[in-house]
């Protein structure tokens, strides 16, 4: 299963995780199953999430909740 991880981050940032990337494929080190979307802006992040996205980001920046939670 992939898990998709949708943050805000820097270019330094990005290409800190590219190289640790780099470096776990160079030394044969299995991928955690995970994909990384970076945004350098927060709103143009929120300009791509439908508006179902944009409402569970907006409540688990209030209050962090687990996927049980939000779901009830």
């Amino acid at each position: 299963m992939t898990k998709v991880v949708v943050r805000t981050d820097d270019v330094a940032g990005f290409f800190a995780r590219a190289k640790d990337a780099a470096r776990r494929a160079d030394q044969g080190k299995p991928f955690d199953g995970r994909v990384t979307l970076s945004f350098e802006d927060p709103q143009r992040m929120f300009a791509v999430l439908s508006e179902a996205r944009r409402k569970l980001m907006l409540e688990v920046m209030h209050e962090p909740q687990t996927i049980s939670q939000l779901s009830s």
